[in-house]
């Protein structure tokens, strides 16, 4: 198994920008704006959040656009 090495630069750069952010944006915690912000990402690549099963996400193509659409 490669062993990773860790940019300490890189994730203490995302990590103060993720804390200055949620508090610009009503004072949300850590973890809520890394939720939130994966969330608005995973939504703009096409990615939908089953109402049955919170957490999961599908992807599906629509046959006549090509685009992404939610998968039901």
């Amino acid at each position: 198994m490669k062993k990773v090495q860790h940019n300490v630069r890189w994730e203490g750069w995302l990590s103060n920008a993720i804390d200055e952010w949620g508090r610009e944006n009503g004072g949300k915690t850590f973890s809520d704006s890394v939720n939130y912000l994966l969330a608005c990402e995973l939504d703009r690549l096409g990615y939908k959040r089953e109402v049955y099963e919170p957490g999961i996400y599908e992807k599906t193509k629509d046959e006549n656009t090509g685009l992404n659409k939610p998968h039901r």
